[in-house]
């Protein structure tokens, strides 16, 4: 029979009796509940450290960091995303990211939809930096002086003098090279943009000359397009892309649809 000591539960008082082999491995709690309320308090051990407490500058709530969050509970301003994000738009010179202008998001205007029509179709579809010529997806419209400089004049922001066509590679490299006093393209002008198509091309296989002399040599009457194409070393599925004018759009002459006959 298993022999019982009367001991005294450290979290309640009260006497209750445990085994041997339980007074050995140090049981100091009546029940479950003892234990786990027990365990809950911070200060159950001697050798603990106290909290860090941390307060969120933007709404005042107070946290208390134990054992291995202490570090984070020091370096801790804000308690939630949100808070972080209000206390940013009272403060925001302290977001690396922010250049000046208006903290709320920006508002193009009832019209911007149909004033982004109307600047595509002047720049006829076209990249007024690099020419390339694109219908999808649709080019970008490029504010030349930041809306965010007119505030809340959305009307003298969205002047078609101010809006240019670009490509999303041009437009890129147009805010990186965005002053961030004067709210202007800071880029020289002798530096030229970077054209990734045509002759231009790092892998480009083919000259505008070749491209053109493609055009004018082809006949489906003659069916030469495999001749073609093994002549000026492309694959067939490359040649009727040009034929087709998928490709080297912006090279004349423009292919000509004839009737193929079988």
């Amino acid at each position: 029979m298993p022999r019982y000591h009367a001991l005294i539960c450290a979290v309640c008082g009260a006497e209750f009796h445990a085994k041997t082999s339980e007074v050995r491995t140090g049981r100091r709690f009546c029940s479950r509940t003892c234990m786990y309320q027990g365990r809950r308090n911070p200060w159950d051990t001697k050798d603990r450290l106290p909290p860090v407490t941390s307060i969120c500058i933007q709404c005042g709530t107070v946290q208390d960091f134990y054992g291995k969050f202490r570090s984070v509970g020091a370096k801790r301003r804000f308690c939630s995303q949100r808070c972080h994000g209000l206390w940013l738009r009272g403060h925001p010179e302290e977001l690396h990211q922010w250049r000046g202008g208006s903290v709320r998001y920006p508002y193009y205007g009832p019209m911007w939809r149909d004033r982004k029509k109307e600047v595509r179709d002047r720049d006829d579809h076209t990249c007024q930096d690099c020419g390339r010529h694109q219908f999808r997806p649709l080019l970008d419209v490029h504010h030349i002086r930041p809306l965010r400089l007119f505030g809340e004049d959305y009307e003298q922001a969205n002047d078609p003098i101010n809006l240019v066509t670009l490509c999303k590679g041009c437009h890129t490299l147009r805010e990186m090279h965005l002053d961030k006093e004067l709210g202007t393209s800071n880029m020289p002008p002798h530096v030229p943009y970077r054209r990734r198509w045509g002759e231009l091309h790092a892998k480009a296989k083919l000259t505008e000359a070749q491209v053109a002399e493609i055009r004018a040599r082809y006949s489906p009457a003659l069916r030469n397009g495999p001749v073609l194409a093994r002549e000026f070393g492309i694959v067939n599925s490359n040649f009727y892309a040009i034929i087709r004018g998928q490709t080297w759009r912006d090279v004349e002459p423009l292919p000509i649809h004839q009737p193929r006959l079988l």
